[in-house]
Parts: C-alpha cells; sequence; structure tokens
C-alpha cells in the first residue's frame, strides 16, 4: 500500500539542495624527489668543458622532474607536479550515503546523487505517516492518510484521525457467524429478535433458551446456569469438557474450570493466538508470522498487519529479525554512521 508517489502537495517544504562535501582540487607546489609514472629524465653528455642542460620530464601526481647531465655532474630539473584526485570511489567522499542521496565520484571529484520526490522504500506500516525524500536530498516525515492500521477485523472501520491509526467499531452490519455489536465484536445477536423461537434470550451475544437464565443448574448444564449449550463457565465452576469453560480448560476431581496461562496448550485469556500475544507477550511469548494478533507487541517481528503477524523485512520499518538497526545490519546491509 506504499507504492507509489507523492505528491509535491505532500512535501511542501523545498529544502535547500546540499553543498559539495568534498576538497577541491590542488596543484602539487613541491617536486617529490624519486621517479615515478609519468617522470621521466634527460640527459646529453659532452667531452667539453661547456655543456647542455637536459629539459626536465613532466613529474607524475607525486613524481619529480627529470634530470640532466653535463660531463660528470647531474643536474635535477624541474618537473611539473600532476593534480591530486579527491577520490577514486564514492566511498572515498565524505559523508555518508541515505535513503536520499548517494555519494559520487566522476572524474576524481566528489559529488552526490539526489532521489527524486519519492516515497522511500523503508516504511511503518499502519502509522498514518510516511518517510519521503523531497527531491533535494533530505528526508521528511509526512503525513499519509491512506496509511491507516488495518486491524483485520471486520466490525471496526480503519481510518486515520488527525494523523493517529483508529479503528472505530460499527454496529449492526453483517459479519461471518453474525452480527457486528458495539463494541466491535462479532455475535450472533443483538436482542432476543434475532434469536430463533427456542432460544429467545439473547445474552453477551450468544441466543440460550429458557434453562440457561433461570438462576437453577439444569437441563444439561455443569454449574448454575453455565455449560452445556449454555455460556461457558467461569474459573471455579464445574465443567465436564474444556468447551465447558470461558478458559478452555477443565481439569482436576471433580473437574473444574482453571485459569487460563501462558502455558496450557489452549487459545484464551487475553492471548490472540495459542500461548502467545496479548499479556504473554509482556512476558517474552510472542506470536510467530503467520498467527493472529490485534498490536505490534504480540509478534515477534513486531509487525501486526491485517490481523496476522508479518515476516520481519528490511523494509519495515522495524528493528527486527537479526538487524543492528531499523532496517539495516545483519541481512538488511551496513548502517550509516549516526548523524
Amino acid at each position: 500500500m506504499r507504492a507509489g508517489w507523492l505528491s509535491s502537495g505532500l512535501l511542501a517544504i523545498a529544502l535547500g539542495a546540499l553543498p559539495l562535501a568534498c576538497g577541491a582540487p590542488f596543484t602539487s607546489s613541491t617536486d617529490t624527489t624519486g621517479t615515478s609514472a609519468g617522470g621521466g629524465t634527460s640527459s646529453s653528455t659532452s667531452s667539453t668543458a661547456s655543456s647542455t642542460t637536459g629539459a626536465g620530464g613532466t613529474g607524475g601526481a607525486t613524481g619529480s622532474g627529470g634530470s640532466s647531465t653535463t660531463g660528470v655532474t647531474t643536474t635535477t630539473g624541474a618537473g611539473t607536479g600532476g593534480q591530486m584526485s579527491d577520490c577514486v570511489v564514492p566511498t572515498d567522499c565524505p559523508g555518508a550515503d541515505t535513503e536520499c542521496k548517494k555519494r559520487t565520484c566522476n572524474a576524481g571529484t566528489c559529488g552526490f546523487t539526489v532521489t527524486p520526490m519519492s516515497l522511500t522504500a523503508s516504511q511503518l506500516w499502519g502509522d498514518c505517516m510516511a518517510r519521503a525524500c523531497d527531491g533535494q536530498g533530505n528526508l521528511q516525515i509526512v503525513n499519509f492518510p491512506m496509511d491507516f492500521y488495518d486491524d483485520g477485523n471486520a466490525c471496526t472501520n480503519d481510518f486515520c484521525k488527525n494523523q493517529v491509526p483508529e479503528n472505530k467499531p460499527v454496529s449492526g452490519i453483517v459479519c461471518e457467524g453474525g452480527v457486528c455489536n458495539d463494541s466491535g465484536s462479532c455475535v450472533q445477536c443483538l436482542d432476543g429478535n434475532m434469536c430463533p423461537a427456542l432460544k429467545k434470550n439473547c445474552v453477551e451475544g450468544r441466543c440460550l433458551p429458557v434453562h440457561c437464565v433461570d438462576n437453577l443448574q439444569d437441563v444439561g448444564e455443569t454449574d448454575k446456569d453455565c455449560g452445556g449449550e449454555c455460556l461457558p463457565c467461569n474459573d471455579g465452576k464445574g465443567c465436564v469438557i474444556a468447551a465447558d469453560c470461558q478458559s478452555d480448560v477443565c481439569e482436576g476431581q471433580p473437574k473444574v474450570c482453571k485459569s487460563a496461562t501462558c502455558n496450557d496448550g489452549r487459545r484464551n485469556g487475553t492471548e490472540t493466538d495459542g500461548d502467545c500475544g496479548g499479556k504473554c507477550a509482556d512476558g517474552g511469548q510472542r506470536c510467530s508470522p503467520g498467527q493472529k494478533c490485534k498490536a505490534p507487541n504480540d509478534c515477534t517481528s513486531h509487525v501486526c498487519q491485517a490481523g496476522f503477524c508479518q515476516q520481519a523485512l528490511c523494509t519495515d520499518g522495524v528493528k527486527n529479525g537479526n538487524e543492528l538497526g531499523v532496517d539495516c545490519g545483519g541481512d538488511c546491509g551496513p548502517c550509516p554512521p549516526p548523524n
């Protein structure tokens, strides 16, 4: 959902282009004695008192001038020093590459290439914001209402409000297995009129027969008005099978409903999947990719999208996997130096 280009309206702040951060070329003022590539020598030999001085060769980048010989005396000529280069490769240049500009080395001179106005590859999903290059080498964080947080719940309306993600319950619409209630849950009924003739009592969103609300333990109930075809029982109440309990745990002799734990092999309590997420995540038991979630903290990757934990990526705007920083280090390439 992050693909595409930002309009100029979303990047209204135009910042000045950064100056080149590299040294200016210069010319050597002193030759270094010794022969280098590009240095040369010339000589002339005479048997008389008079002699001709040979012309000095042209020095290389750090080379010396040539030499000439007069009789038995050698005189060093005045060579011309070569021009120093700023760089051979872009990494020789000062500064650091960013998502919005890269160092260049052209003909020995340092410079930058600037990324056009666009969204960057690395984005935090569902935060109503976007990281974007402004076209002048600068990174900006801009409002992006299209980046609302999809919680995967058919009973909520997902949108951005004042640059903050919001998931507002929508009551009365049809959902899988029933209808949405005011709290954003999919239930069997909102009132008794939605229930069949023999189960006209709508309690906590379920259609129940009259014996489930008569304050007695009767007609297959495992405790008073719970178990069997009634609502599941609370902790400590009698049960026969796991389905008789809210925790889905029925143990002991006699059998009673036990409290949910993070190691009971069930999805219960506040867990978003079996023994992970919710309060279990606070203790380090987060859900793996593909398991259900409600919030980023439920997942090992810290990315919960449309109700399911996602794989860690090098573009998800989160430090996860074997990364050393946000979307860098480990398998994601080197991290830039700190500013």
